[in-house]
This record gives structure tokens, C-alpha cells and sequence, in this order.
């Protein structure tokens, strides 16, 4: 009978552990920022009368980043009114002509630089991504270094520059924009994993945190994606978010709160 209590009593330890563990990862964790609209006073005093990004406070706070990432990367691009021109190793690669045409920008900014590894060189270069508006819909694309466009929903670099983790945390239905590592710069596709996923940060080389969203947008969570010993990439779910309850940061990326859950956080292998 002590046995039988024993065992019971392991159990019930067990379990509430379990439950503490995930309520911790609900409730104890932060959540990542949502947009609150508070602008700055110059974009505050902006009176948007539509829908349209171009003209909209939204687009007056996407400058002001964007002058802050030309502050610090010197010679990467220059603003001429709605139009960029950007450079690489000192010479023009693009011209971006913001246009109203309906299969162009009719406004553009500079979403994020990115470091990756220039092979002629073995330096490390800024790598720019470009937010792409039309109306009130958003695409966004990296411009390469001969200036073509390589359209994709976001991006991020490992430490060592040579791997871009490409996906966005919304559920598309279309596998093609399932998440993807790429080798850098040869676009090599080293691993894509059955869930759509955006980059958060990376630790080093072989290690990144996500955010996630399964298909149909049945289930949501931040997980680890590793590269194990034997040079296999894995995704393990760390916590559960509310699928339902998204809402997009300052950067304009979707953002789930936790979810307190009881089921098993799961594993992926990439394919």
C-alpha cells in the first residue's frame, strides 16, 4: 500500500510540476511588444485619411527608422525624396522609383540591414531588406548585390553571416513560404521545416529562437531551431501562444500572447 501512495504521490508531484512549468511559460514569460500607435510628434501631427501606408503616420514612423539604420551604416543608400538609391562597395546597384503603378511601390523604406559574409572579401556587408508598400498592403524583398529583387516575407542572418533564417510567422497555406534556412550567398536551401516561422534572434552559427504558426493557423508558438552533431536542423517548441489573438508590432510582424496549454510542446525535423 505505501508503494501504491508512493507511486500516486510521484504522479501528482509530477503533474503539478508539469503544470507550474507550463503556467510559468504562459504567465511568467514576457510577451513581445504590440503596436500601440503612439508615434513620434512629427508623425503624430500626420492625419491619415485612408487605408494607404504612403502618407500615413505608419510611413513617417518607417523614415524615421530607416534614417537611424543609414546613420549607422554609412554609404548604403540615399534618399531622394520617395526614392532610394541604393549602393554596394561604393557603386549604385538599384534605384528604387516609388511609382503608382499597380505592379510597383508607391512607397518604400528600409526595413532592416542585415550583416552576411561577402565571400570575395571574407568581410562581413550589410545586406538590405526593403519594405514595399501599395496601398495599404505590404511585400517586402532583400535587393542583391546585382540589384535584382529576391521577394521574400522576412529575414534574418546568423552570427557568421552565411545562413539566412526566411519566413514569416503567418499561416499562408502555400508550403513554398514555409520557414527556410539559406546558405549564404549561394541561396542554397540547407533545411525548411512544415511551419511558418519568423527569426527572432540568433545565438550563434547553429542555434535561433522563432516564433510560429502551424497551417491553417491551428496552433502558434516560439520554439529553438538547432543544428545538432550530425549537421541536422531540428525546431523544438518552447511555448504555446493563442492563435487567434494576433496582433502586428512596430515593424509590422504578427505577434500571438502565450497560451497556457496542457499538451506536449512538439518537435520538428527539417526536410
Amino acid at each position: 500500500m505505501k508503494l501504491i501512495h508512493g507511486i500516486l504521490a510521484s504522479i501528482l508531484l509530477t503533474g503539478s510540476a508539469y503544470c507550474g512549468y507550463m503556467a510559468y511559460l504562459a504567465f511568467g514569460l514576457p510577451n513581445r511588444p504590440i503596436e500601440d500607435y503612439h508615434f513620434s510628434p512629427q508623425c503624430d501631427r500626420i492625419e491619415a485619411s485612408s487605408n494607404a501606408h504612403k502618407g500615413s503616420p505608419l510611413e513617417c514612423e518607417a523614415r524615421l527608422r530607416e534614417a537611424d539604420l543609414l546613420r549607422a551604416n554609412p554609404g548604403l543608400a540615399v534618399r531622394e525624396g520617395d526614392n532610394l538609391t541604393l549602393f554596394y562597395a561604393n557603386r549604385i546597384v538599384t534605384r528604387l522609383v516609388a511609382s503608382e503603378t499597380h505592379d510597383e511601390c508607391d512607397t518604400v523604406s528600409i526595413h532592416k540591414v542585415l550583416a552576411v559574409r561577402d565571400e570575395a572579401s571574407a568581410r562581413m556587408v550589410p545586406l538590405v531588406q526593403i519594405s514595399c508598400h501599395h496601398g495599404e498592403f505590404e511585400q517586402r524583398f532583400i535587393v542583391l548585390r546585382d540589384g535584382k529583387r529576391w521577394w521574400i516575407p522576412d529575414a534574418s542572418a546568423s552570427r557568421d553571416g552565411r545562413i539566412l533564417a526566411v519566413g514569416q510567422n503567418y499561416a499562408y497555406n502555400d508550403p513554398s513560404l514555409a520557414f527556410t534556412l539559406y546558405e549564404w550567398p549561394s541561396r542554397k536551401v540547407m533545411a525548411k521545416f512544415d511551419a511558418y516561422c519568423r527569426g527572432l534572434v540568433w545565438a550563434d552559427a547553429d542555434n535561433l529562437e522563432v516564433t510560429c504558426v502551424t497551417d491553417e493557423r491551428s496552433a502558434a508558438f516560439d520554439a529553438v531551431v538547432r543544428r545538432d552533431s550530425a549537421g541536422k536542423w531540428r525546431m523544438q517548441a518552447t511555448r504555446w501562444l493563442r492563435p487567434f489573438m494576433r496582433g502586428y508590432n512596430d515593424m509590422g510582424d504578427m505577434e500571438y500572447p502565450p497560451a497556457f496549454s496542457l499538451k506536449w510542446l512538439p518537435e520538428f525535423e527539417a526536410r
